[in-house]
């Protein structure tokens, strides 16, 4: 039985129990703390607690093979303007990376230099007037040796004309490029203060920006670019799809490539890393690493009981409570890192048109949805909701959500006879319809269904529209013209910080999510003109409480807790850090398997 359909009697027995008594009923929902740990787990997660720390693993281990459950969508691009994904950065590397140590990822109010750490980057400066960035690059970095067929680099040491190469490239700026490269990542977009870029010789790169200050300086070097050379402009276009011909200065090498089944790394032997807790050990440890796409969730839990399947998690559950309660009850020896999200699921409203642009609406919504009865008996997590407000209230001291008062949080209670009386008041006391569209990628229908149920006890008729793909929805929910809205993640409502400081506010779909809030958008335009931190956190924190008080998107859920599988044969986790991050260090360099298979 699904879990809405096991829901379902309560919602409407709650609803009917309200009428009766004239009040809503459940309490204001408890917000995150910023920088505390979101809600440990319950149901069959919670029998597994005793295994989320990582068992001491005693000294490094060379050897072996590490494998480890990938999603299905691994294209067969490899130039070096890829974004991140954790298998690219094996072999991709860029100037910096964030450093876990401090908190990844710990950018949002930090310079510079305490939220990063080199990677091809051996130490850099920035001017007086903060306007040149000079970068010191590492001496012992070469690029990959590739079989003879397919070494266009030779294995030669990189240098800093490969960095002006790569960034002029993307931007439009020289090395032959003088109109930004079109990728799926707007590069010139989100490098737009970069202005030239010099190599004075073979370890010094001086990069020029437009203005001279802090915010600036951070928002260039939190683009995590990867570098390459112009040998790669040698290559035809069939050699730029064949994966033999990919080739950085990471620490593994692509060895086999499957286009959406599996990926094979090998090690690197010429790798320049060292490990900085045991300072003479080369990195990486691991021979092989394999990413394996697994389709049925039956099949990962099988392969991960048997010792097939090392690791999986790809910053989402893949498995349901039923299935973690077998990992749990099977035996095997394991461990979880538990990772809180802050993007919860939500309803991304078009608040340009009624009959969302009346804040009653928009307010009655959010209290017919029981985010209580989610959090528990839906997601089985234990502990109280933790509210997410435009900001992450984890990894950012940008969130307001726990200055929030109490009208404010008991906006987001549940309190269907309050939604009632709002839908009165606005001229919707017989409710209305309206069309969510959601992609068939990345939605849980059954929670969608669920929230069905709860909008239909307030008189709200919501019709589902699915559509293939995540972009497909995007596109739907961008378009301030369609008065469909959109469900979860990318289709309007904004939860993470790079999303909202790179959005048109002046303008076009976005107005349509704010209903064209001049104070707003002056907020959020205000965060990409401040020339301090200490300014654009301020802003900020300002846009945080106003998105949160507009109800500009409904909340399904509360903050919800992700968690990464791990062997105990999966050892040297660096402290502080996750088994999974796009934009971290290399961390399965880091990694060693206890028993060497």
């Amino acid at each position: 039985m699904k879990k809405y359909q096991k829901l379902l009697a309560g919602v409407l027995a709650a609803s009917m129990m309200a009428a009766m008594a004239g009040c809503g009923s459940g309490g204001a929902s408890t917000p995150a703390s910023s920088g505390s740990p979101a809600a440990s787990t319950g149901g069959a997660s919670t029998s597994a607690a005793a295994n989320t720390t990582a068992p001491a693993a005693g000294d490094p281990v060379y050897g072996g093979n590490l494998t480890c459950y990938y999603s299905s969508d691994i294209d067969a691009y490899f130039d070096p303007a890829i974004g991140d994904t954790v298998i690219f950065n094996q072999f991709l590397e860029g100037l910096w990376s964030y450093d876990t140590s401090s908190g990844f990822p710990a950018v949002s109010d930090n310079i510079p230099t305490k939220a990063l750490k080199g990677q091809l980057a051996k130490e850099w400066t920035v001017d007086e007037a903060a306007a040149t960035l000079t970068v010191t690059l590492r001496d012992d970095v070469h690029f990959q040796k590739l079989d003879d067929q397919y070494d266009y680099y030779g294995g030669r040491q990189l240098v800093a004309n490969d960095v002006k190469w790569t960034y002029d490239r993307l931007c439009g700026l020289g090395s032959g490029y003088d109109t930004p490269m079109e990728t799926e990542s707007n590069w010139a977009g989100l490098l737009k203060m970069l202005v030239s870029v010099d190599a004075p010789d073979d370890q010094t790169v001086v990069f020029h920006l437009t203005s001279g200050d802090e915010v600036t300086v951070e928002n260039f070097m939190t683009q995590f670019i990867k570098v390459g050379g112009p040998e790669w402009d040698t290559l035809t276009d069939d050699q730029k799809t064949d994966y033999h011909y990919a080739c950085g200065t990471g620490p593994f090498l692509l060895k086999e490539f499957e286009s959406g089944q599996r990926v094979v790394l090998e090690k690197n032997p010429d790798y320049y890393g060292t490990d900085e807790r045991y300072p003479e050990n080369k990195l990486p440890y691991l021979d092989t690493i394999t990413f394996q796409y697994i389709a049925d969730s039956t099949n990962i839990v099988t392969q991960f009981t048997s010792g097939k399947l090392d690791w999986f998690g790809y910053r989402a559950n893949v498995i349901n409570d039923s299935e973690a309660a077998q990992i749990a009850a099977s035996g095997v020896s394991y461990y979880t890192l538990d990772i809180p999200s802050a993007q919860p699921e939500y309803l991304a409203l078009k608040n340009n048109a009624a009959p969302f642009n009346d804040i009653r609406v928009r307010q009655a919504m959010q209290l017919a949805i029981n985010l209580d009865e989610v959090h528990s008996a839906y997601l089985g997590l234990d502990g109280d909701v933790q509210l997410s407000g435009l900001w992450n209230p984890v990894s950012t001291e940008w969130s307001t959500v726990d200055t929030w008062d109490q009208d404010l949080k008991d906006s987001y209670s549940y309190n269907p006879e309050k939604a009632k009386e709002l839908l009165k008041e606005a001229g919707y006391e017989d409710g209305f319809t309206f069309t969510v569209v959601l992609s068939g990628s990345d939605n849980d229908f059954d929670l969608w269904e669920l929230c069905r149920e709860y909008w239909s006890a307030i008189g709200v008729k919501m019709e589902i529209e699915t559509v293939d793909n995540f972009m497909e929805a995007k596109t739907i929910g961008t378009n301030a013209s369609d008065p469909r809205d959109c469900g979860s993640s990318g289709c309007g409502a904004v939860n993470s910080i790079t999303a909202a400081i790179n959005q048109t506010v002046d303008g076009g779909w976005a107005s349509s999510l704010w209903n064209g809030d001049e104070e707003y958008a002056a907020l959020v335009n205000g965060m990409n003109t401040a020339t301090t931190l200490a300014e654009q956190t301020d802003m900020a924190q300002k846009a945080d409480k106003t998105y949160a008080e507009q109800h500009w998107s409904i909340n399904l859920t509360g903050m919800k807790m992700l968690h990464e599988y791990c062997s105990s044969r999966v050892a040297g986790v660096p402290e502080d850090s996750r088994l999974y991050s796009g934009k971290s260090s290399n961390v399965f360099a880091y990694l060693w398997v206890t028993d060497g298979q």
